[in-house]
């Protein structure tokens, strides 16, 4: 798998290979960027994804539950931003209904920019996310 991105840190593309099958939480990745780029989110987008009871959980904090509340986290996030993409998971496993990955986010908002280092523990329930707790280190960017 590899991703491509536009110049300006939006508009992410994933590539896989013929015998490459993406986890729950890299196929959202690729939709998210998509999204993202085109402002497209939507709660029928987040329900593909998403679990109806799903716990979005971020440093210790509920973001958010189910889809209606990740398109109501995620826009406001798109509307504060000018910026915003999900790396393509630097690591990630499979266990049973669990998925555990580390990924990069870049960020740019009102002239700063940042990368967020995170690692996951997902739960997946019928191929979507039912529960995602991650863990972030913020570091600056020049």
């Amino acid at each position: 798998m590899h991703q491509e991105c536009d110049g300006h840190g939006a508009g992410c593309v994933h590539h896989w290979t013929p015998d490459e099958e993406p986890d729950a939480v890299t196929r959202m990745f690729a939709w998210w960027n998509r999204a993202y780029a085109d402002n497209a989110f939507t709660e029928a987008g987040f329900a593909r994804f998403f679990t109806d009871d799903a716990v979005f959980l971020i440093d210790g904090i509920v973001r958010a539950r189910g889809p209606a509340g990740l398109l109501a986290y995620f826009q406001r996030i798109r509307d504060h931003s000018d910026a915003v993409v999900l790396h393509a998971p630097e690591d990630s496993f499979v266990s049973g209904d669990r998925v555990f990955v580390h990924y990069r986010t870049s960020v740019r908002a009102g002239g700063t920019a940042e990368e967020h280092d995170i690692m996951a523990a997902v739960r997946v329930a019928f191929g979507r996310i039912a529960f995602f707790k991650a863990i972030r280190r913020i570091e600056p960017t020049p």
